[in-house]
């Protein structure tokens, strides 16, 4: 509720496409007034307790309501570079919405360490029924069985994440094209907690729970092409990460999925460079400030890490020639290419 009350009705270019994107405004009183710190901590506690943490990711209607939160706040307080004038007074949206995006940020370990707790409880009831049942086995069948239900959690955790991702994507894929066909240069916002979100999954499961490069990334879509193929992962036919039907596959994270997930992380890598080479100074600290806190130690595990990892990822799934190519086209650098190699 207090996210649809944050929601931007301003008249600025910027803010416009926030509304239909359904984002929430940095500038309302429940983010500039910090409304919002309470109820983050509220929630913070409640997953602490470990009842409420497995229900989360046992009811799968509980993580779409956490999802549908999250999105609304991807791409929160975007902006252009500015390059008529200076802007006139330098406001402190960007701090307040940095602030809850670092929130939101301390939510996420509560959320993925729940996908321990649900497999534990799921284990535990299909040990109670099989021991129920006459067999006696109890839990006594080993790891294997508690793995495979980690492993269940974990993709259903995975897969509803990448759902809500792949829808925002879409939307922010329509606004983009929109923007350029008016000659607008491209929005680019810090805050992109569904991708952190993922982030964070990838990492508890690899580093927590162990897990191969299969269970953490799933098997290809049935019916997929390989990489290589015109639909598929090579070649810059298959570029646009989409399939036959125009639509992003998931059923774990394939490569064209992969494709369009790191667009975002690769766009703010590229920020971070044309603001350090004053490409941005017109903006003001709106631009200048962002840039030196998402790196630094303090902020950087809850935003440049996330996007490092997802930028790893990318590359593992894509291989070094189509990553390199996305991140060429995201830095501009495709001329200076061509001009060097023959």
């Amino acid at each position: 509720g207090m996210a649809g009350e944050a929601r931007g009705t301003a008249s600025t270019p910027e803010v416009e496409v926030e509304a239909e994107l359904a984002v929430v405004d940095a500038r309302s009183a429940v983010v500039s007034q910090h409304l919002h710190s309470q109820l983050c901590y509220d929630v913070k506690y409640a997953l602490n307790l470990p009842a409420i943490s497995r229900s989360l990711h046992a009811a799968p209607g509980q993580l779409a309501t956490l999802l549908h939160a999250l999105s609304l706040l991807q791409g929160m307080h975007a902006s252009r570079r500015a390059v008529g004038a200076h802007i006139e007074h330098d406001g402190h949206a960007w701090a307040d919405a940095w602030a809850l995006g670092t929130e939101i940020a301390n939510i996420f370990p509560s959320i993925v360490h729940g996908v321990s707790l649900a497999a534990e409880a799921d284990a535990d009831a299909d040990a109670d029924a099989d021991s129920g049942g006459g067999s006696g086995g109890g839990r006594g069948g080993g790891g294997s069985s508690d793995e495979a239900e980690q492993e269940r959690v974990y993709c259903r955790a995975r897969d509803c994440t990448a759902a809500a991702l792949q829808q925002w994507m879409r939307r922010d894929a329509k606004e983009a094209a929109a923007a350029a066909a008016t000659g607008a240069s491209e929005l680019v916002s810090y805050h992109l907690p569904l991708h952190r979100l993922l982030a964070a999954l990838l990492s508890h499961c690899g580093v927590a729970l162990g897990f191969s490069e299969r269970q953490m990334l799933g098997s290809p879509p049935l019916g997929s092409p390989p990489l290589g193929s015109p639909t598929g992962g090579g070649g810059e036919s298959g570029e646009s990460g989409e399939s036959a039907a125009g639509g992003l596959l998931i059923n774990g994270l394939d490569a064209r999925f992969v494709c369009h997930l790191i667009d975002q992380p690769l766009r703010l890598m590229a920020l971070l460079a044309q603001t350090r080479a004053g490409r941005w100074r017109r903006n003001g600290q709106s631009a200048s400030k962002p840039a030196v806190l998402y790196r630094s130690p303090v902020f950087a595990d809850a935003f440049a890490m996330p996007d490092l990892l997802l930028l790893q990822l990318g590359l593992v799934v894509l291989g070094p020639r189509r990553f390199l190519s996305a991140a060429c086209r995201r830095f501009e650098a495709g001329p200076f290419w061509r001009r060097l190699l023959p």
